[in-house]
């Protein structure tokens, strides 16, 4: 179910809107023209998650709320601090092209935001967009570390990792490791955030993908095969085409 609502007088224009998973509810509300705040409330079952959906829609209408098309399509998504990553607080292309759980998975450290580095640049960048603090996406791997963060960038796309991996190189491997993360996660950040994916970033990510790919079978991480999440990834991230 979705229902989006907005009300309007002398001193207050502001909109509502709910939308339901499953057995969870997502509550957006907030001054027009913002992003909102989000809830998430999860119930017993699907069936008591609608009813109550409904409910709160009827109430809100009988207070003078009235229907109004909610742009989902221009409307940024940000995660609930206390729930963390999930669909209802994504943008709704990046939930129908991005369906695996990977892409909401917060401890795996092949998904995209399941790494420490990924976490935090995800959560660097919605504060970002949402507070128009920076805004130049491409760049914003290399200005979160080096700017922020004060260590050192290495684009992806320039690595040549067969030299990268030479012994005489080990230094690297932390810089190299944690450069991939931080564009992995910013470009499905933007998409997850957005929904869409600037065309440079996506190449820049998907070198990234296939830096760490490489980079962990030479290292013999996990049991030292091709990780299949980053394989998904990086096949999932080439057909979107938004």
């Amino acid at each position: 179910m979705k229902a989006s609502l907005k009300f309007t007088e002398e001193k207050a224009d502001k909109f509502w809107r709910v939308e339901t998973l499953g057995s969870e509810l997502l509550l957006n509300y907030g001054k027009s023209g913002t992003n909102g705040r989000n809830q998430i409330k999860a119930f017993a079952s699907p069936e008591d998650c609608e009813a109550q959906a409904r409910k709160l829609t009827q109430g809100k209408m009988k207070k003078g709320y009235v229907d109004f098309p909610f742009d989902y399509d221009g409307h940024r998504y940000f995660d609930d601090e206390e729930v963390g990553l999930h669909r209802l607080t994504s943008h709704p292309r990046f939930v129908a092209h991005f369906a695996d759980d990977v892409y909401y998975d917060c401890c795996d450290e092949d998904a995209p935001f399941g790494s420490d580095e990924g976490s935090d640049a995800l959560g660097e960048l919605a504060n970002c967009v949402r507070t128009q603090k920076y805004l130049n996406i491409v760049d914003f791997p290399r200005w979160l570390i080096e700017n922020q963060w004060e260590m050192t960038f290495i684009e992806p796309a320039s690595i040549d990792i067969e030299d990268a991996l030479k012994p005489e190189n080990k230094a690297l491997e932390p810089d190299i490791y944690q450069s991939c993360r931080v564009v992995i996660a910013s470009a499905f950040g933007q998409l997850k955030i957005t929904g869409s994916l600037d065309a440079s970033l996506k190449t820049s990510s998907l070198a990234a993908i296939n830096c760490l790919d490489r980079m962990g079978v030479h290292l013999g991480w996990g049991d030292g095969k091709p990780s299949a999440i980053l394989d998904q990834m990086s096949k999932d991230l080439a057909a979107f085409c938004k």
